[in-house]
């Protein structure tokens, strides 16, 4: 019994493995697939960023807002501070405070007892333009704190002129309280 070997080519489709055109074909596509993924996580993570920084600042503004409308309300009296830096708000039986404009936001001391300034809070507002309003003509006794920034636009491309948003923080310096303290200071 003589055994003959018999070269038998298999047809393409019957073969045991794959070439190694056909296996760089398919780890070429599955490195552009990957680096797409990749490129597509980044882009959410940034926008996850900037909208976190939005609410970050949309809460900063608001509490900003409350402090400022509170202690403006309670004052008997309030001066813009020189070059326009802030507001300086004397309140009845309560110490004075100083709103002041700094590189990254709105910085508020309080006068202690000896008359040096305690600094209590910073409101962090970042790429901010702030401006401090002392009432006009049409509006008596009404203060207001402008803060302007760049809006945050995910889905339009960025233009050549920013958009900015304004936030007004108008607060009205009580006429009770301006007159009971000058009841108070009149024989």
């Amino acid at each position: 019994m003589t055994r003959t070997r018999r070269h038998h080519y298999r047809s393409r489709s019957q073969r045991a493995g794959y070439s190694l055109i056909e296996m760089l074909t398919v780890i070429s596509f599955l490195i552009v697939l990957m680096s797409m993924a990749g490129l597509m996580l980044h882009g959410l993570m940034k926008a996850d960023q900037a909208v976190r920084l939005e609410v970050q600042q949309q809460q900063t503004l608001l509490a900003l807002q409350q402090e400022f409308r509170s202690d403006v309300h309670q004052s008997r009296a309030v001066e813009l501070l020189p070059d326009q830096a802030g507001v300086l708000l004397t309140r009845s039986g309560l110490p004075a405070r100083r709103y002041t404009t700094r590189q990254r936001g709105v910085q508020l001391e309080q006068q202690t007892e000896d008359g040096n300034w305690k600094f209590r809070e910073l409101y962090r507002l970042d790429e901010c333009r702030i401006a401090w309003q002392p009432p006009g003509d049409d509006t008596p006794e009404t203060w207001t704190l402008l803060v302007e920034r760049p809006a945050i636009l995910l889905t339009e491309p960025a233009r050549q002129s920013p958009v900015h948003w304004a936030f007004p923080i108008q607060a009205r310096v009580s006429t009770y309280m301006a007159q009971s303290s000058a009841s108070e200071v009149t024989p």
